[in-house]
């Protein structure tokens, strides 16, 4: 046994810095600067009364690079080596290592750590003129533009929310800091400020705030820009847990608020709203929030807008005799989200109430498009606003001005989703084919008129927009594919009227998909699922008949009902290891109709975790159980 009291036995502990005392955190006690400090950006102070050796000059070089070195490998995915950098993912033996090489690599890295820390003012100040030009208001809306700047300036946010709005705006800028490597700079400013959030928040002494919603939604949508659609879902449900846990949804507790924090947070919440309902695009996911919980008012971006401040309550359950309300364009984009969350569970989560038939006027089908036609009158609805002729974002009778046109253009462009999933003749058949009453032939010739007129509609204000150059929504693109579901659809069909202008609005869609950002590479899957779609005309036939059974044409395909199934899910279209070969991959179903129930197959999107129970119960709303933290962030 080792003798304790030699020299080699003694151990000496080592001592915590204040900043670690607090959190009751373990300090590496690194000097100058410990690894927990040198992560989170923090002045590292020790105790006066600790005597240590005065250390060289080299000594505190050493330390500093020591600190930042750990505080880098914290934060690395050792799941994935796409994301080591070079000098720890082809670093040279030591033994044949020069002095030259080793600080080559140290070089290396050094330069990696611009996209781990915050950047200068300058840089922070043109990446905001490229945040309020390119991302703000495509839908989401956290700030008004005068309150950030100002904020910046006077050095009042946290660093993971400058960290996380770094990794939104690294996509779109062509700021030379970024070197050209736009993409792995997002990478590694959302791992860093996703470290930081989740040190913060899960700490003893940790505790939310509106700012800690703004980063951890933003973290989401980057996510899912990704294509890190499982990850991404976790990160919104925990904002929505957050802002649920400071009651942002309710408008009592805004009494007492200034006004520039009422606005805030009701932009701040709103944006978590649409983000819920937006990412519930599925069979399988349905939204957290509840629209009876939302008691706060809708929002409006102008400081002096004539828009009603109105519920949304309100105009989910008009009466007879109310005014109708002048609505924002914001308000009416949430509008339209709400019924987008009725309309998916309807049509594809099939949770609504079956005891009426759809054609029935007391059915959540006509309940969904009543509520879908009262948009016209809340939005004051202009017909020729998306004309060509017209040109948009100049003063006119028909147009809105440009500053506020991507709120306009989302609004519609979601109303128009709406009438297409709500219409589809493939999702109707699906539902009716379990119902034992006879369906009447007009209902079913009606809906599929209403699903090609409105997907008519949906991809020429989609075409509009990238002829304008007008700012490009990543939903956009989920919406095209649905459209040119439609239109294929059509244009396979034995019917020859028209069939020039549908392979017209066909290769419409698969354009705007072609010629979509450059950062938005699940355009690109997305338009291959389009290809890949080829129905056979006895199939196309049977699915736009008026008829639910056409007694003349028998025909099942189980590779397009899977295929047609997974193109109204976001995240299967968005995800990155989804195979291309979609012919070669499809599995057969064992369904005995023609429009069979089919499985989906589980997506992988790299993002392994095991404990999946406590991710779907944050997801929920709960709270994480001891012990989880670690290992959830490690692998967010």
């Amino acid at each position: 046994m080792a003798d304790t009291t030699s020299p080699r036995g003694t151990k000496r502990a080592r001592h915590a810095c204040l900043n670690c005392r607090r959190k009751k955190t373990r300090c590496s006690g690194e000097r100058p600067i410990c690894a927990f400090c040198s992560r989170m950006q923090q002045e590292c102070v020790y105790d006066a009364g600790t005597s240590i050796h005065p250390l060289t000059p080299y000594d505190v070089n050493l330390a500093a690079r020591v600190a930042w070195l750990e505080s880098k490998l914290g934060a690395i995915d050792w799941n994935s080596s796409d994301n080591l950098p070079p000098v720890l993912s082809d670093r040279p033996s030591p033994d044949g290592a020069s002095i030259e090489g080793r600080q080559h690599d140290f070089d290396m890295t050094a330069h990696g750590s611009d996209f781990s820390c915050i950047p200068d003012m300058n840089i922070l100040q043109s990446a905001t003129d490229v945040y309020f030009r390119l991302c703000h208001n495509h839908p989401y809306s956290y700030f008004t533009e005068s309150d950030f700047r100002e904020k910046l300036q006077e050095r009042c946010f946290p660093s993971y929310l400058l960290l996380s709005f770094m990794a939104v705006v690294a996509r779109y800028s062509d700021d030379p800091f970024f070197k050209g490597q736009n993409a792995l700079a997002a990478e590694r400013f959302a791992r860093t400020a996703w470290s930081q959030i989740s040190d913060y928040i899960f700490s003893s002494d940790g505790e939310a705030d509106i700012q800690t919603v703004q980063a951890t939604s933003m973290l989401a949508i980057n996510d899912f820009l990704f294509g890190r659609h499982r990850a991404a879902s976790v990160k919104t449900g925990l904002c929505v847990r957050l802002a649920q846990t400071l009651r942002l949804g309710e408008q009592s507790e805004y009494d007492t608020w200034s006004e520039a924090r009422r606005q805030e947070s009701r932009m701040t919440f709103w944006s978590v709203y649409l983000l819920d309902k937006l990412v519930s695009c599925g069979r399988d996911r349905p939204p957290t929030i509840l629209d009876a919980d939302c008691t706060v008012t809708l929002p409006t971006l102008q400081k002096y807008s004539k828009a009603t401040q109105t519920t949304l309550s309100a105009l989910i359950q008009p009466s007879e005799s109310s005014q109708v309300p002048q609505l924002d364009d914001f308000a009416l984009v949430v509008f339209m989200a709400s019924v987008l969350g009725r309309t998916v569970r309807f049509s594809l989560q099939r949770v609504s109430n079956p005891s009426y038939p759809p054609w029935d006027s007391r059915s959540e089908f006509a309940s969904i498009y009543g509520t879908l036609l009262s948009f016209e009158a809340f939005s004051n609805s202009r017909p020729h606003a998306f004309d060509a002729d017209i040109p948009f974002g100049y003063s006119s009778a028909n147009k809105p001005e440009f500053a506020q046109s991507s709120h306009f253009i989302f609004a519609h462009v979601l109303y128009h989703y709406n009438q297409c999933i709500l219409h589809h003749p493939f999702l109707l058949k699906f539902r009716l084919k379990s119902s034992h009453t006879r369906v009447p032939p007009t209902f079913l010739r009606e809906a599929i008129r209403r699903n090609k007129e409105h997907a008519d509609r949906l991809i020429s204000i989609l075409t509009f927009v990238q002829c304008e150059h007008l700012p490009i929504s990543t939903f956009y693109g989920f919406c095209a594919v649905i459209s040119g579901v439609i239109q294929r659809l059509h244009s396979a069909t034995t019917t020859q009227s028209c069939l020039s202008r549908k392979d017209e609005l066909f290769q419409s869609c698969l354009d705007f998909l072609d010629h979509a950002p450059h950062q938005y590479v699940h355009c690109k899957r997305m338009s291959t699922v389009l290809r890949t779609l080829q129905p056979n005309s006895a199939y196309a036939d049977a699915l736009m008949s008026p008829l639910l059974f056409p007694e003349h044409l028998h025909t099942q395909d189980d590779n397009i009902d899977e295929l047609l199934w997974n193109t109204f899910d976001y995240g299967w279209l968005c995800d990155p290891n989804r195979p291309l070969e979609f012919e070669h991959q499809v599995p057969k179903t064992s369904s005995n109709s023609n429009y069979g129930e089919v499985q989906l197959p589980e997506s992988s999107v790299g993002f392994d975790y095991e404990d999946w129970d406590c991710l779907l119960h944050i997801g929920a709303g709960g709270s994480l159980p001891a012990g989880s933290t670690a290992a959830l962030a490690n692998h967010l």
